[in-house]
């Protein structure tokens, strides 16, 4: 059986603008996170859900950044940043653009069963996801209200998570 009945997914694990670190296993720490914990999460399952003729929901965020990836050159063989110089930016790129495909890919491997896979981008929002990159503003979030975080959001642009969340 799936865990808990589990029903669905939502593959939300993400960091930005990290600087170069490795997983134990020696990957870039940024393509861990943010695509590999989908990978582990979504086949294992979406693989059961197969296995026990069960429904499963899997949903993968990603970024409009993913559309400035450059996977098509050959950096697409060097997603662990051995070979090539490191870049923060480019790493959560290359990372976002890999949740499109895996959500892809999975739904095209069980398109015949009643396991739906899709990516989705919450647009910009004011998360923690800037803790490496604007470390002050994280910091800020931290003792905000719900309505301090809302004024703030509206001021720059963004959404809430709430507002995230539910698509608007």
């Amino acid at each position: 059986d799936l865990p808990g009945g589990v029903e669905g997914v939502l593959l939300c694990a993400g960091v930005e603008s990290l600087p170069l670190r490795r997983t134990p296993q020696g990957v870039e720490s940024t393509f861990g996170i943010n695509t590999l914990s989908h990978f582990v999460i979504a086949v294992e399952l979406a693989a059961r859900a197969v296995q026990e003729r069960r429904a499963l929901r899997v949903v993968s965020v990603t970024s409009s950044a993913a559309f400035d990836c450059r996977l098509g050159s050959s950096d697409a063989l060097d997603l662990s940043w051995e070979r090539r110089p490191y870049d923060a930016r480019q790493a959560y790129v290359d990372s976002k653009a890999c949740n499109v495909l895996l959500a892809d890919e999975l739904q095209r491997r069980v398109s015949s069963t009643a396991v739906l896979a899709c990516s989705v981008d919450p647009g910009p929002t004011a998360s923690m996801l800037v803790r490496y990159a604007l470390p002050q503003r994280a910091a800020q979030r931290v003792g905000m209200s719900d309505e301090q975080l809302a004024r703030q959001a509206r001021t720059l642009g963004l959404r809430t998570p709430a507002q995230a969340a539910r698509g608007v």
